[in-house]
């Protein structure tokens, strides 16, 4: 798991986020990118470092399973680096700037607020 801490601290490009939310979209249990974001933010704002292997389950679902070790690495490595990525704007006093979907009604957040709450509650 350690190399997967390495893997960078540069922003996913809008082609990664777009890969990333559709492979978040096939799992029944998986939080959505904007879920996702939430989550990540509120982990990184904990008092106490908690670690990928403690949380990646709650984003891809409990019973996700991957079709290659390396199809797992990939998308840890994804949600890997949009941790980091918020670390680093955090760490920096960068604008951040929450991920949020577009609905019909426009940005709402509930998304992102839910798995905010939830990481809190982790």
């Amino acid at each position: 798991m350690s190399e997967l801490l390495q893997s960078g601290h540069e922003q996913l490009s809008d082609h990664e986020l777009e890969e990333l939310a559709g492979f978040l979209g096939e799992g029944p249990e998986s939080m959505n990118i904007e879920m996702m974001d939430g989550f990540l933010a509120a982990i990184v704002c904990s008092p106490e470092l908690v670690m990928p292997g403690d949380f990646l389950h709650y984003i891809w679902g409990e019973e996700r399973e991957f079709e290659t070790a390396e199809q797992a690495q990939k998308y840890a490595g994804l949600i890997l680096r949009h941790w980091n990525s918020i670390i680093s704007q955090l760490d920096n006093n960068d604008v951040f700037i929450p991920f949020m979907l577009e609905h019909e009604e426009g940005y709402i957040g509930n998304d992102w607020a839910s798995g905010f709450l939830f990481g809190i509650n982790l």
